[in-house]
C-alpha cells in the first residue's frame, strides 16, 4: 500500500477504519449493554433472544470465509460503504420492535451486510498498513482508537436513555441513533477516501483458483491454530456479556448502571487494553501475547463462577471484572496479528483471515440461546445458571492456553527453517 511510506496517511486511514468497526455492530451487539430493555420490548424470553442471536451466528460462520475471497478481489472503499449504509438502514426496522420472526430474519440480513462485505475487508485493509514487524502495532491501535470512539458514542446515546427514562422510547431513540451514526460512517468513509490505492487495485485484478487456495488454508495446522485462538478468547467475550445481567440481578444495579459498567468493560479498556498488546506482540510476539492473556482469563472466569453473590463483594467483583477486560482486550489487540505470524502470503491474506473469523466467531451460533437455556432453567436461585455459564467460559480458555503452546512449537519450526534456509542463500553467495 502507498500508504507505508506515508505515516501520517496510515495513521489517518487507521482511524478512519476504527471508526467503522466501532459503530458497525452496535446494533447487531446492543444486547451486551441493554440486555433486559431490549428482551422486554422484543417480548422475547431468554432463550428466543438468544435465538436470534444464533441465527446472526450462523449466517456469519457460513459468510466469513466467502466474504476473504470478496476482499482479496474487490473494491475496498465500495465493500466497506455498502456495509455501513445497508447496516443502518436495517436498523431503522429494528427500532419497530419487529416480531420474532422477523428479528431473525434481520439478524440473518445483518449478517450479510456487516460480515460477508465488511469483516475480512476491514482486517484485511488495517494488515495491508504495516509490515511483518508492524501488525501488532496497527491492530493493537485499532483496538485502542475503536475504543475511543465507541466510548464516546456509547455514552452520548446512553445519556438519550437514561433522560428517557429508561423507557421503551429511549430504547427505539437508542436504536436509530446507533443507525444513523453507522451511514454516516460510511458517507464519511465514501469521501474521505479518495481513489482506490493502485497497489490494491493490482493485487485485486488478478486470476486465482478458489478452491486451490481454500485447500492450500485449510491445509495449514497453523491457520488453524489461529482461529482457535479466535474461538476461545471469542468464547469468553460472548460468555461475558452475561455479566451485565449478572450485576443487575445478582448485586442490584440499576439498568442504566448495568449499561455504565458494560461500556466501562466493553469498550473503555479497550482503549488502553487493545494498543498495550499489539506493542507488546511486536516485541514479544502476538502468540505469546495471547498466551499470557489466557491465563489471566482463565482465572477470572473460575472466580466468577466460584464468586458468592453478595453485595458486599462488589468491588472484588469489579476489580475480577477489570482485570478479565484488559486482558480480553489485549487479545483481540493481537490475535489477527497471528495470521500475519505464521506467514500466511498477502495474496490470499483475505481468505485467511475469512477462515480464520469463520471458526473464530463460531459461539455467536450456539452460545447465546446455550445460555439462554440455562438461565431459563437452572437459574431459579438467581445465580447457580451464571455459575455455570463463567465456569464453561474458563474451560474454554484453559484449552485456547494449550492451543497457544502448540502455535508457538509451530512457529519455532517455522523460524528454524527461515533461519536454515536464509544461512544456505548466504553460504551459496
Amino acid at each position: 500500500m502507498k500508504e507505508r511510506n506515508n505515516g501520517w496517511r496510515r495513521w489517518i486511514m487507521l482511524g478512519l477504519f476504527a471508526l467503522g468497526i466501532g459503530t458497525i455492530h452496535q446494533l447487531v451487539y446492543l444486547r451486551y449493554s441493554y440486555y433486559t430493555p431490549l428482551m422486554e420490548g422484543l417480548g422475547l424470553n431468554n432463550t428466543q433472544f438468544g435465538v436470534t442471536m444464533s441465527a446472526f451466528g450462523i449466517a456469519s460462520m457460513i459468510l466469513y470465509f466467502p466474504g476473504g475471497w470478496l476482499a482479496d478481489r474487490y473494491s475496498t472503499k465500495k465493500l466497506l460503504c455498502f456495509s455501513y449504509v445497508f447496516t443502518g438502514l436495517g436498523g431503522y426496522y429494528f427500532a419497530t420492535f419487529p416480531s420474532y420472526t422477523m428479528t431473525i430474519l434481520l439478524h440473518i440480513y445483518w449478517a450479510f451486510v456487516s460480515i460477508l462485505t465488511f469483516w475480512a475487508t476491514i482486517n484485511r485493509a488495517v494488515s495491508n498498513l504495516g509490515d511483518h514487524d508492524e501488525q501488532g502495532k496497527f491492530f493493537g491501535m485499532l483496538e485502542g482508537v475503536r475504543g475511543v470512539f465507541t466510548t464516546a458514542l456509547a455514552f452520548g446515546i446512553l445519556t438519550v436513555f437514561n433522560k428517557m427514562g429508561e423507557s421503551q422510547e429511549g430504547l427505539k431513540a437508542v436504536i436509530n441513533l446507533y443507525s444513523t451514526a453507522i451511514i454516516m460512517v460510511g458517507v464519511l468513509t465514501w469521501f474521505a477516501w479518495g481513489r482506490e490505492e493502485e497497489m490494491e487495485k493490482v493485487e485485486k485484478k488478478r486470476d486465482t483458483d478458489f478452491w486451490k487456495d481454500a485447500r492450500a488454508i485449510l491445509r495449514t495446522p497453523a491457520l488453524w491454530c489461529c482461529a482457535l485462538i479466535i474461538f476461545c478468547n471469542y468464547f469468553c467475550y460472548t460468555g461475558e456479556s452475561y455479566l451485565t445481567p449478572y450485576t443487575t440481578d445478582v448485586f442490584g444495579m440499576t439498568a442504566t448502571m448495568g449499561a455504565v459498567l458494560s461500556y466501562l468493560r466493553g469498550w473503555s479498556l479497550q482503549m488502553v487494553g487493545g494498543p498495550a498488546g499489539g506493542f507488546l506482540a511486536d516485541r514479544i510476539g502476538a502468540t505469546k501475547v495471547a498466551s499470557l492473556c489466557f491465563v489471566i482469563m482463565a482465572f477470572s472466569m473460575f472466580m466468577f463462577a466460584f464468586l458468592p453473590g453478595n453485595t458486599a463483594l462488589l468491588y472484588f467483583m469489579l476489580a475480577n471484572m477489570l482485570a478479565l477486560t484488559l486482558a480480553k482486550f489485549a487479545m483481540r489487540g493481537v490475535y489477527y496479528a497471528t495470521v500475519d505470524e505464521v506467514r500466511t502470503p498477502k495474496r490470499i491474506l483475505g481468505m485467511a483471515m475469512g477462515f480464520v473469523a469463520m471458526i473464530g466467531y463460531a459461539p455467536d451460533a450456539f452460545i447465546y440461546p446455550l445460555a439462554g437455556f440455562v438461565l431459563d432453567n437452572y437459574n431459579a436461585d438467581g445465580i447457580t445458571g451464571y455459575r455455570i455459564i463463567f465456569g464453561g467460559v474458563g474451560v474454554v480458555l484453559v484449552i485456547g492456553f494449550l492451543v497457544t503452546l502448540y502455535l508457538l512449537s509451530i512457529i519455532k519450526k517455522m523460524r528454524a527453517e527461515e533461519a536454515g534456509k536464509s544461512a544456505a542463500q548466504h553460504a551459496a553467495t
